[in-house]
């Protein structure tokens, strides 16, 4: 019984804990395995993007400088938290290619645009937290005060519970 209550709570807290999609980034970007998740660190959002590595029209493989830029400006245009940062990673540069040693670039807000324009309003779905928000918070929460009140009852010779041993 100990085992499955653990279970629920870490399912109910892994789905809490879910990344932003990435689906709208890999085919904007010409990139390959993108990942991207807006995380909060010391009262600052930072949108994380990554890639596998990115590619020109041709199929060649691009320059850090260039993936990155392709990266950080998809992730601009993308509808996400809000941020205050961007850091876009590859992990497959043309300088490191067929090796892979990851190239990591940081676009602060500024940046961002004056090189892509203005980010619209409508694009920020909410702010960037830690950990299970909303509803999610308090499934386990009242899974365990649930658990608790059963096992008290049972206890107190209330309810009987078939199955359990007596000791």
């Amino acid at each position: 019984m100990r085992l499955a209550t653990v279970i629920v709570v870490t399912g109910f807290l892994v789905v809490g804990c879910a990344a932003a999609p990435a689906s709208q980034l890999d085919a904007g970007a010409g990139c390959r395995d993108v990942h991207v998740e807006v995380v909060l660190v010391s009262d600052v959002s930072i949108a994380m993007v990554s890639a596998d590595s990115c590619v020109d029209g041709a199929g060649s493989v691009l320059p850090a400088a260039d993936a990155t830029d392709r990266l950080a400006s998809a992730a601009w245009i993308a509808e996400l938290p809000r941020f205050d940062r961007v850091d876009a990673s590859v992990v497959v540069s043309a300088e490191t290619y067929p090796f892979a040693r990851r190239s990591v670039r940081s676009y602060s807000p500024s940046e961002l645009e004056s090189r892509w324009g203005g980010r619209p309003a409508r694009l920020d779905v909410g702010v960037a937290r830690h950990g299970p928000t909303g509803p999610w918070i308090l499934l386990p929460l009242a899974g365990v005060l649930v658990l608790g009140g059963a096992l008290r009852a049972a206890r107190s010779g209330s309810i009987v519970v078939i199955g359990m041993r007596a000791r």
